[in-house]
């Protein structure tokens, strides 16, 4: 298949999820989550996500567009209320005309933001039939009782500098399924993509220590089951490749991209485990 064949086909692809979907404006979590075709390949056979739908006919919902409050929970209240419960928030990601990290960034965590969802019902008095079944106040920090000490608005965090002999250091906290800290080296990467690797649409043949260090098969349509050799080079940033011949390989994946004209293919996991449930799997 040609990549024209290829982009024609993508095209009618986004155009068939946003009319099964009813919608004129599709996000990029809602394609993927539709289809599992690797959003990457779309940015390499068009001009990004806008690109691609509006050649499909459609509007993109880009992530940064300015969004109130007003449209996001109207739009979780439909959603609800057609699911008819308070849908998980990896669910909620799939039903939603709008991202999840949008809310997650003004709001925090999900049950954060199902508690400013409520107090936003409570203020508009808006009538919804689950409205008991959300939380009624943004988590805090508790104290123990009998201490009689105020409840803290901030934290303050001691740093000891590193000093040797004194043990492994970690990466910052990240909490993502079995994985407590963010990867600090190669072997943290090559760790975190075997957990999400399925999810990325990547299927493993095989890792060894040489150069590349990966070759697998990439799923860019999983309707017609096609897929693609792809041979995978793991750094912990991306511009540590550059000591390796590009030729050799078709995609960097690692934590911290720094290599902003990249040859190849990069895939910045610290970008898009965001995108992916920190529960599933457990």
């Amino acid at each position: 298949m040609t990549n024209q064949d290829e982009r024609q086909q993508l095209l009618e692809t986004i155009a068939r999820v946003a009319k099964e979907k009813e919608t004129s404006v599709l996000s990029r979590e809602q394609f993927s989550a539709a289809t599992g075709i690797s959003l990457n390949r779309i940015y390499q056979l068009f001009d990004g996500w806008r690109d691609a739908c509006e050649q499909a006919g459609i509007s993109a919902n880009i992530r940064n567009l300015p969004l109130d409050d007003d449209t996001l929970f109207e739009d979780m209240r439909h959603v609800f209320i057609e699911r008819g419960e308070i849908c998980t928030r990896t669910k909620f990601a799939k039903l939603s005309k709008y991202s999840v990290d949008t809310l997650k960034k003004r709001f925090g965590a999900w049950p954060n933001i199902l508690a400013a969802f409520r107090a936003w019902l409570v203020e508009r008095n808006v009538e919804f039939p689950h409205l008991d079944s959300l939380p009624t106040g943004i988590p805090t920090a508790t104290v123990p009782k009998g201490t009689g000490a105020p409840t803290p608005t901030t934290r303050t965090t001691y740093l000891v500098p590193a000093q040797p002999g004194r043990g492994p250091t970690y990466g910052a906290f990240l909490n993502f399924r079995g994985l407590q800290h963010a990867p600090i080296n190669e072997q943290g990467v090559v760790f975190l993509f075997g957990m999400v690797c399925h999810e990325l649409g990547f299927v493993v043949e095989l890792v060894r220590t040489g150069f590349p260090d990966c070759e697998a098969k990439r799923c860019i349509d999983r309707h017609l089951d096609t897929w693609e050799r792809v041979r995978i080079e793991f750094e912990f940033k991306a511009a540590n490749a550059k000591v390796h011949p590009m030729s050799g390989c078709d995609l960097i994946v690692c934590w911290e991209n720094d290599w902003a004209d990249c040859p190849v293919e990069v895939i910045e996991l610290k970008t898009a485990i965001r995108h992916l449930d920190a529960s599933a799997g457990l």
